[in-house]
């Protein structure tokens, strides 16, 4: 394919020959994107097609190169460079298959031609079922947006061309989190609904993809007006399917999940969902999800009404743990899963006293901590809790003594805000212990861990056994001042765990979560209350650590701008700050009284 070439041609290519190899050297190709290199191309280009219009194969790697050098160094966000890299190696590939870069190798391989707008349409939605990266998700958008631009303005087919493309990009987003593909995926879906008006076979797909990224956008802006728009399309999608469509459990899921992000809590989320269910094939890539939402729906009626009392706790693990046997162990869904299995096994525990809901409240959170790469130590005090609770529950005094060494191990990995919390745990374990094995080292370390736990009731009751065992006089003036500090106080948990309650509630007030982080929150503060009513110290510590890890800093998602307290939270959180308030006005005017007296 040779031709003449002047003497500023042979300059282009050799510059642009020069910058590629320096960039290879450094593998630094952001130099590459500058307006001079761009001129340095297109002035290649110019000289580069010779008088029948063909270009010769070193010039055509070398500008192939660079547009793929290009798509790279922007991170895969350059659909031009990439189309255009594509388009070049296509041709170079037969013929000088060792230029073509692995990568594009991969891309190109068993593609066939494009052929008519109903072929490339097929071949992009191939592409993107095969896409293993962000570069096949870019390869199949390239092609469905060629074929849509082959598509006539009238075709019966562009709606769904629209909505499939609307699909891709919204994909691309949901991998790079770039909010322009967000906007991109809602004009088109908006794009395809409009051009399916009602009676269209394309209404369904459009309507239904359009719903799904509005959602989208909604958990990213909080706007609800998108959430509104997106429950209505959900709606009509359901209305559109027949009851014996294979698709309408997909469409009632889609409804109910909208519905929840709505903060719903009627009784219709839960019916769509228990349709879902019926109506999804078990073997259903969505079935999974389908049963964690109604597991998560049924715990969380439970927790707000109890008014179906112990059924929708029993119902709730059911469908969760099914959930669990479906949802892979590298799935984003598993951490949230393992999360809702552990509260409601807990909350089981406290209903009956089950050693089998600890130890599966055990398992969930185990596994939860080993998948954060045993860095989550926030976890660590409520594996510590479930295997303080194991032990009290052993009957077997062998067995019980290794549930505390585990506990032992576990305060090691403890950070400085986990230390008195475990040893609590710890101490109170021990104190349990000495009480079948009246070993004395049993009881001399429970006494050392009640007191750097700041435990001031059970530190008490272990300095009175260690005083009627040994009569060490310290040990009972210790307990009695203990005790007269418990009486001026008179409250049920200490000023420091009410002081930390105040102070986090009132943070509360102010955090601005996703409607899924407020669900958990909500579970938390019902848990909190009760600790606080019973007054169980331990508890009450350890669903403030919850609720501090829930903090937006912690779990808000890069972008989100999510909604403040709903108002069921809101009521919870003010029922919460009067109670801890109407206990520190009785205990001021205790202490008045007290000062009167004297």
């Amino acid at each position: 394919m040779g031709f003449r070439r002047g003497k500023r041609h042979r300059s282009s290519l050799d510059v642009l020959t020069l910058r590629i190899k320096e960039v290879q050297r450094t593998g630094d190709a952001t130099s590459l994107l500058t307006p001079q290199v761009r001129a340095e191309r297109d002035a290649l280009w110019a000289e580069s097609v010779g008088p029948d219009g063909s270009v010769g194969f070193r010039e055509l790697g070398i500008l192939a190169l660079y547009h793929w050098l290009c798509y790279t160094a922007q991170q895969y966000d350059g659909e031009t460079d990439l189309r255009l890299a594509l388009q070049m190696y296509e041709v170079l590939l037969p013929v000088e298959p060792e230029v073509v870069p692995p990568e594009v190798k991969a891309l190109l391989s068993g593609v066939p031609e494009r052929g008519t707008p109903g072929e490339a349409a097929d071949l992009a939605v191939g592409l993107f079922q095969q896409a293993g990266d962000l570069h096949g998700i870019d390869r199949a958008i390239a092609v469905m947006r060629q074929a849509l631009a082959d598509t006539a303005a009238d075709a019966r087919e562009r709606p769904e061309r629209l909505a499939k493309l609307g699909v891709m990009v919204r994909h691309r987003y949901e991998v790079t989190r770039r909010t322009r593909d967000l906007t991109e995926a809602v004009d088109l879906g908006r794009q395809a609904v409009a051009e399916a008006p009602p009676g269209h076979p394309g209404r369904m797909a459009g309507v239904t993809n359009l719903a799904l990224t509005l959602r989208l956008r909604h958990d990213l802006t909080g706007s609800p007006t998108d959430l509104a728009e997106a429950t209505a399309l959900a709606g009509e999608a359901v209305e559109l399917l027949p009851r014996d469509h294979p698709e309408r459990g997909s469409a009632l899921f889609n409804l109910a999940v909208m519905l929840r992000s709505a903060q719903d809590r009627s009784d219709t989320a839960i019916t769509l969902l228990t349709e879902a269910a019926a109506l999804i094939h078990p073997h259903h890539s969505q079935y999974g999800s389908v049963l964690a939402t109604l597991g998560r729906a049924l715990l969380e009626r439970h927790l707000h009404s109890g008014a179906h009392g112990r059924g929708d706790l029993d119902a709730a693990l059911t469908m969760l743990e099914a959930a669990r046997a479906r949802i892979p162990k590298e799935s984003p869904q598993r951490p949230r899963l393992l999360a809702t299995l552990a509260v409601g096994y807990r909350l089981r525990f406290h209903l009956d006293g089950s050693v089998e809901d600890l130890d599966q409240e055990f398992t969930q959170l185990w596994e939860l901590y080993e998948r954060s790469g045993e860095k989550d130590r926030t976890l660590l005090p409520q594996i510590a809790m479930a295997l303080r609770d194991r032990a009290a529950h052993t009957a077997d005094l062998l067995e019980r003594e290794r549930y505390v060494d585990a506990v032992r191990v576990l305060k090691r990995f403890c950070g400085p805000e986990q230390q008195a919390v475990v040893a609590g745990h710890i101490g109170a374990a021990l104190l349990s212990l000495y009480g079948d094995t009246d070993d004395l080292s049993h009881l001399d370390e429970a006494v050392t861990m009640l007191r750097a736990a700041g435990e001031p009731e059970p530190l008490v009751a272990a300095l009175r056994l260690r005083h009627t065992r040994t009569r060490q006089a310290y040990d009972l003036e210790e307990a009695v001042r203990l005790e007269a500090g418990a009486a001026r106080t008179s409250q049920p948990v200490s000023a420091g765990t009410r002081a930390a309650v105040r102070k986090l509630l009132a943070d509360v007030m102010d955090w601005s979560l996703p409607p899924s982080g407020w669900i958990g929150v909500d579970g938390e503060l019902a848990v909190l209350q009760s600790a606080l009513d019973s007054g169980d110290r331990e508890t009450a510590d350890v669903a403030v650590l919850r609720l501090a890890h829930m903090a937006p800093l912690r779990v808000g998602r890069l972008g989100e701008e999510p909604l403040p307290p709903p108002a069921t939270t809101r009521e919870r959180l003010n029922r919460l700050v009067h109670a801890l308030n109407a206990d520190e006005d009785t205990d001021r005017d205790g202490a008045g009284d007290d000062d009167e007296s004297e």
